[in-house]
């Protein structure tokens, strides 16, 4: 048990009955009590109970309990001396013995120089085995931590922790082992690692730890750090002591508190508790620059499974742990604690990192007897930490070292972060989170602003929570619905009006009924349909996601909006918007699709009321590669709109730029030039259409030989978007993505990468961790990180885009499975090439099972898989994978067939056919001849690639050919 920063273990000798100290049955005889022993466990006991335990213990050997009483008496004269460094220690009552006895110090009892030896045992210079000691790190109340050097099987230094000398009771030595045990289970960064255990020459064990530097001056409590050792890197903090010097936001401060978590769920789940989670014991250091913290001190942790540690025998009575971070249990009985007095600690760790002090007065409770202490920590409930902070002296400084003002400090903390500690903190185990990783999951919740599970779910709650995860689309969203409303409730048909340029009020009382009756049936379909879906009955307090939102609300349209085509129009536009901005393409289109026809029947074919419906449905199709549609949309969009209103009218304009838009993924770009030619005055105009119209400029440079263009357009967009909508306007993430974009094509990466992780902060802020956006910022890092060769960095951050992407779209998603291609060859460059294997079979996989509709990205995906086994040396595989890829490409005269004939040849000389690859090199010339003519300049890439594949695999006669006819229609010219 622990006192404080003290030790306390009882041996095992010593049992409690009905409260009362009695010896243990058998009683002790004079051959298993001995005076060490007694006043070793008694001085560990509070003041007021030693001498009451001493008698009863010895009851029957007075002589003994008196030598006891007298130790006791002058440990407590000698206090301050019992404080002092050990060899300071002794040669004080060295010379305080020779004065008293009036003989020279070296003319000591034998008895005192064996304890000076026994106290000089082993120290700085001792060498064992293969381990030299080097200094002093720190101590406590069991062990010494020594930085020692090892010398085999590797150099290197280590933390060392020796049991202290004259320590060694039974009771002390079995913590001793049990800590070493229970550090030795564990094999997680977040706990501090067992490297050897033995013991000295003089019979002392000691265990060897991956060694901490710790901060100079950083730690107050240096033996309490002893107990556990420093764990790892170096120059490592108290957690609080590290918060507080950095200055960390409470965001960082919990996200170093999800760390913990983790690291004791690992505990946990190797059938370990801790038993003493305090600040002192979780150390904090930093690698490559990141905050990283370790749990350490293992000496009174308890196994939850049989067999789990060394049976260490704890008496009901006994106080484990440190009182102002006990779980009531430990108080009132030590044996029934379970990983939930683990969750405990973690509450008071929290409070602490949270509001700067404990749940309880420390100076209160440790001047309390054990019977208050109990029932102080058993019925009192501790204030929340935003309430705490009221009463606190220093509370000022405290939000200083959080970086806010002190009402924005209890802002933060007040309701979810209040409502996590208290469930931590409740009384009664069944109360709190059953795991550390509960505790961890509903933290994250708080970071990533959803609904945590220690609040209550009301409806409100929940939509608070949605909205913040989701801003950038709630804003807009919202925004065209609250326009809706206002539409719907003031002007009737105002869009049909307005775009006519003609004012008009609605004139009649029944038309403004029926304007009404929309009105409320739109309030209702928002409330009840959209964000009705986040009712706690509806989600069972599960986490929905936009998707399903949306989803529920499309669905319901027809039951809604049934007899009001009209307003249903406007609905379905929105929505179809929506899917749009999620990256769900192929529900926008279908969306947009059955909304243009209920318009056209409605309207007519020419109806002004079409063309936001056209431009909408135009935008739907560009990432499908249906751009001869959406060419076509766009251009009926734009003739709707220039016969209907006027040349300067947004909804003119906007259909102006949806083709230019479709126009640049054709052929020539001349046209989308000329479009956009017409827009030009616009861009010293201050309105968002400018900043589109600067976006598209810059996109269709994306074709031109000149591409140093096209950052300084997307800056200026940014500059004048910033100055329009604020720094936190969602647009600003679209254009810092087009921007980054732009420093790839001139292989500006390191700029690329410096922009993302500048634009985190703001994506951070905006979007939820797991949404599109977040995808994009990953995406980005990973092409300039590429772009660098640092290529295992690019790999892990295209890992990270594609989780995310994942969660946020599904699998299926064409963003996710793109993602997912590039995620393959970017493990492939890095030369994890099982990776690369795995994820590049896997896109093949889904783009195949989405039928014959995907032709072309199943192809993709499969030229993508042959290559990587290629990479990989399964070569047998590579050629399955491209003579069915050849095969498909062949039944379906797709142009795929020029890259999956070149995958079959290069696939047939891995496999040693090097005939039969140069046939299929040949016919993947004739097939690009076929497809994009003679003349192209497209033919000699594959002419070249047929010679560097028969090079490299080494048949030269056979490449000479390809570059011989390369040579010829380079000098000659088109023909």
């Amino acid at each position: 048990m622990r006192i404080g920063s003290f030790p306390v273990s009882l041996d095992e000798r010593v049992r409690c009955t009905d409260g009362q100290l009695q010896s243990c049955v058998p009683a002790m005889s004079a051959s298993n009590l001995n005076i060490k022993d007694l006043f070793a466990d008694a001085i560990e006991l509070p003041e007021a109970q030693r001498e009451t335990f001493v008698r009863d213990t010895a009851a029957k050997h007075p002589e003994i309990a008196a030598a006891v009483l007298g130790l006791l008496r002058a440990a407590i004269v000698n206090a301050d001396l019992l404080a002092e460094p050990r060899g300071t220690a002794l040669g004080k009552l060295n010379a305080s013995a020779a004065l008293a006895t009036g003989r020279e110090p070296d003319q000591l009892d034998p008895r005192m120089e064996g304890a000076d030896s026994l106290w000089s045992l082993e120290g700085p210079g001792t060498v064992f085995g293969k381990y030299t000691l080097l200094e002093v790190l720190g101590e406590g109340g069991f062990g010494v931590v020594y930085r020692a050097q090892q010398s085999e099987p590797v150099k290197r230094q280590v933390a060392l922790k020796l049991l202290k000398p004259g320590m060694d009771t039974r009771s002390v030595v079995s913590r001793f082992r049990a800590e070493q045990e229970a550090l030795a289970l564990m094999d997680h960064p977040g706990i501090a690692k067992v490297l050897d255990a033995g013991s000295t020459p003089s019979g002392r064990p000691f265990v060897v730890m991956e060694l901490v530097a710790q901060a100079a001056g950083k730690n107050d409590a240096a033996s309490e750090l002893a107990d556990g050792a420093s764990p790892a890197g170096t120059k490592a903090e108290v957690i609080t002591s590290y918060c507080n010097r950095k200055q960390l936001p409470v965001r960082q401060r919990i996200e170093l508190a999800i760390e913990v978590c983790r690291a004791l769920q690992h505990a946990h789940g190797k059938g370990v508790i801790h038993r003493d989670i305090k600040p002192s014991n979780v150390l904090v250091t930093e690698v490559d620059g990141v905050a990283r913290a370790k749990m350490i001190d293992f000496g009174i942790a308890k196994a939850v499974r049989p067999g789990t540690l060394s049976r260490v025998h704890t008496e009901q009575w006994q106080l484990i742990g440190t009182p102002e971070y006990m779980a009531p249990e430990q108080l009132d009985n030590a044996a029934t604690a379970d990983v939930r007095t683990d969750v405990y600690g973690l509450g008071t760790l929290l409070y602490e990192m949270l509001c700067g002090t404990t749940p309880f007065d420390p100076v209160m409770l440790r001047s309390l007897s054990l019977e208050r202490l109990h029932e102080v920590v058993r019925t009192n409930d501790p204030p929340r930490p935003s309430a705490r902070l009221s009463g606190l002296l220093d509370a000022d400084s405290i939000a200083i070292q959080r970086r806010v003002t002190l009402g924005t400090l209890k802002s933060q903390l007040r309701g979810e972060l209040d409502w996590i500690v208290q469930r931590c903190l409740a009384k009664e185990p069944q109360r709190r989170y059953q795991t550390a990783a509960a505790v961890a999951d509903d933290l994250q919740r708080w970071i990533d602003h959803r609904p945590v599970e220690a609040g209550p779910l009301t409806a409100s709650y929940a939509a608070s929570k949605w909205l913040r995860r989701h801003r950038g689309l709630a804003i807009a969203a919202l925004a065209v619905l609250a326009t809706l409303l206002a539409g719907l409730a003031g002007t009737g048909v105002a869009l049909y009006h307005a775009g006519r340029e003609r004012a008009s009020a609605v004139a009649s009382a029944s038309e403004a009924k029926r304007q009404a009756g929309r009105a409320e049936k739109v309030t209702r379909f928002l409330v009840d349909d959209m964000f009705g879906s986040l009712r706690p009955e509806v989600t069972r307090s599960r986490e929905i996601t936009v998707r399903e939102i949306a989803e529920n609300a499309t669905n319901r349209i027809p039951q809604q909006f049934g007899d009001d085509d009209q307003t249903r129009i406007i609905v379905q536009t929105t929505l179809a918007d929506v899917w749009l901005k999620i990256g769900e393409n192929q529900r926008s289109r279908d969306l947009y699709a059955d909304t243009l026809a209920l318009a056209e029947k409605l309207f007519g074919s020419d109806a002004p009321q079409l063309v936001e419906v056209l431009i909408g449905y135009a935008a739907s199709l560009e990432f499908t590669g249906q751009h001869s549609t959406q060419q076509n949309l766009a251009r009926r969009a734009l003739r709707i709109a220039e016969a209907n209103f006027a040349a300067n009218s947004p909804v003119r304009i906007r259909a102006l730029l949806a083709l230019a838009n479709a126009e640049r993924y054709m052929t020539d770009l001349a046209d989308a030039r000329a479009l956009l030619d017409r827009l030009s005055p616009l861009e010293n105009d201050q309105s968002e259409l400018a900043v589109s119209a600067l976006i598209l400029k810059s996109d269709l440079l994306r074709g031109s030989t000149d591409l140093s263009q096209r950052a300084p357009i997307l800056e200026q967009a940014l500059a004048k978007n910033v100055q329009l909508l604020g720094l936190d306007h969602p647009r600003n993430h679209e254009i810092r993505i087009k921007l980054a974009y732009a420093y790839l094509d001139q292989s500006r990466f390191q700029e690329a990468e410096r922009l993302m992780l500048e634009h985190k902060a703001l994506a951070d802020r905006l979007f939820a961790p797991d949404s599109v956006q977040a995808s994009e910022v990953q995406r980005l890092l990973a092409k300039s990180l590429a772009g660098q060769h640092r290529d295992a960095e690019a790999a892990a951050a295209y890992m990270r885009c594609l989780d995310i992407a994942i969660i946020a779209l599904g699998e299926t998603n064409i963003v996710a499975r793109t993602t997912l291609g590039t995620t393959a060859e970017a493990f492939a460059d890095a030369g994890m090439l099982t990776e690369a294997v795995a994820l590049a079979e896997r896109a093949q996989a889904i783009e195949s099972s989405l039928g014959p509709t995907n032709l072309d990205n199943t192809l993709t995906a499969s030229r993508r898989y042959g290559r990587v086994l290629l990479l990989a040396g399964q070569n047998a595989p590579a050629l399955q994978v491209a003579q069915d890829g050849v095969a498909l490409a062949e039944a379906n005269n797709s142009a795929f067939r020029i890259g999956m004939r070149r995958l079959l040849g290069d696939a047939l000389l891995a496999n040693g056919r090097a005939a039969e690859g140069d046939l299929a090199f040949t016919q993947a010339v004739l097939a690009a001849v076929d497809y994009v003519g003679e003349n192209s300049p497209r033919i000699n890439e594959v002419l070249t690639n047929a010679f560097q594949s028969l090079s490299r695999a080494g048949y030269p006669d056979r490449a000479a050919k390809y570059a011989t006819l390369a040579s010829f229609r380079a000098a000659t010219g088109p023909r």
